[in-house]
Formats: structure tokens, sequence, C-alpha cells
């Protein structure tokens, strides 16, 4: 059957408050007018995508001047859903980040780390879950003020103090290669208190910022990431090293975690 596709689908800055989408779609015989496409953005790559704009066969551009996307650490993913508009059919196109593109090397360099990383034999890599914070979307109702703006309750069970609506962005399943726990006790003014740290490496996705959430659910053990540096290609990132500090487990970002999973799994 066929398909209305994309050739190209590119993110390049416009400016210091606007980012440029362009595209070019692949030749086909589908009649554009049978189809309704629009252009999504996300600050995860599987999950959180909110519509731009609706695109026709005579567009090729979009313009988003959304001055929030160029805050630090931010990544932005864009890609299409291309809905036929009698119902039959809906799919989306693969999922593109604002990045340079890689070299032939780059992408030898990636795979290798795959290998790594995820082979079920010699592979040093654990897996993991990552939960990617929100950075904007609709406010808590609970605990955000939109007067002080700012979150006013901690422990909060519906954005888990990050201040939007359900904190973080679905998990995504990855592979991270852990060193053994830096174990340390510290003397406060309130007593003593355990810290456990971890140097951590993975691969270029999904793209990592501080206040991310590494889960392992194998072990039950959750990280918050402190810091990351990346290893770059030509200015393409192929590796990501990350500074983790374990959470406490009274936190209410383990009850986050379970209850995600458990609904990944529900729907299959």
């Amino acid at each position: 059957m066929s398909k209305i596709e994309l050739k190209s689908l590119e993110i390049r800055p416009n400016g210091r408050t606007s980012m440029l989408i362009s595209w070019e779609f692949a030749p086909t015989t589908e009649a554009f007018s049978d189809y309704t496409i629009s252009l999504e953005r996300s600050e995860s790559p599987e999950s959180g995508y909110t519509t731009l704009t609706t695109v026709t066969q005579n567009s090729s551009s979009y313009i988003d001047n959304d001055i929030r996307l160029f805050r630090f650490w931010k990544q932005v993913y864009v890609r299409m859903k291309i809905a036929a508009t009698d119902g039959t059919s809906e799919y989306y196109t693969p999922v593109t980040l604002m990045a340079y593109p890689p070299d032939v090397d780059a992408l030898e360099f990636i795979r290798r780390l795959k290998i790594t990383l995820g082979n079920k034999r010699y592979g040093v890599g654990v897996p993991c879950y990552v939960f990617l914070r929100k950075h904007g979307g609709q406010t808590c109702k609970e605990c955000y003020d939109p007067l002080k703006r700012r979150v006013i309750k901690s422990q909060c069970s519906t954005c888990y103090t990050v201040g939007y609506e359900g904190g973080f962005y679905d998990p995504i399943a990855t592979y991270i290669a852990l060193t053994p726990d830096q174990k340390q006790v510290m003397l406060t003014d309130r007593g003593s208190e355990s810290v456990s740290a971890h140097n951590a490496y993975t691969s270029h996705y999904p793209m990592l910022s501080s206040g991310d959430l590494v889960y392992d659910a194998r072990m039950l053990r959750l990280w918050i990431v402190g810091a990351v540096s990346t290893v770059e290609r030509r200015r393409h990132v192929v590796k990501q090293n990350l500074m983790l500090e374990e959470v406490d487990r009274t936190s209410v970002f383990y009850r986050m975690c379970e209850e995600r999973l458990a609904e990944v799994k529900a729907d299959g």
C-alpha cells in the first residue's frame, strides 16, 4: 500500500529566539487531500508531543518562535503525524533531533558503543529506564503558584516537585555502564548523611540533562543526573558521561517510577 513519506526533516537555529523546521516529501501517488498532516514537537523522543501546525503539500518549512527552546540543556525533537481523513490509517515519521548530522566515523563509534553496552554476553551496560524531566507544558494545579512562579509544596504526587503535570515523560529503556558505588558519609548540622554516587556513561540516545532520572528496575535503585559531559565527533554527540547521585528511598520519585512502569506494562 502506498503512503505519504518524508524524504527529509531538518531542524536548525533561525536566530536567538526561533528555530527553522524544514522538510521535503518523497514522491508518492497518494493525494494529500486525503490526509491530515501535523508537525509535532516534544522534549522527549518518545512521548509528550504537541502539535505546532498543520502541514500542506505546498508548505516546506515552519518557524517556531518559542524562546524557551534555547535554554541550556533543553533538547528538541520533531516528527510528523500523518492520518487518513477516512480514519483507515495513522502513522508517524521518524523522530528528528536538532543536532549536527553524523559522519561515517561517528556512526561507527555509536555502533560499537551500543555493542559494548548492550551485548548479552560481553556487554558492560545495565538495563535501565530513563525518565526525562519536563521543562514546560501545563503547570501543576496542586503545587505550582502562578504568582510566585515556583513550586510551593514538597512531595507532590501530581508533578513530583517538578512544577508541570506528570513531572516526567514516559520511560525510555536503555543501557548504562555504572561504576562501583562511591560511598561517603558527610557530617552536617543535622548529623551524618550517607551519600552514594556513580560515574556512568551511555550512548547518544536519549540525550540526558541535569534533573533527569535513571532507574534500575532489577535492583530497585534510582539516581538523579547531576551533570552531563559529552564526547563528540565533529559536533555530533556519540557518547554521554554522567554523574549520578542516588535518590533516597523515601523520595516520591520511587513511587512515580513504579507507577509509570506499571502503566507501560499494562498498555503492552
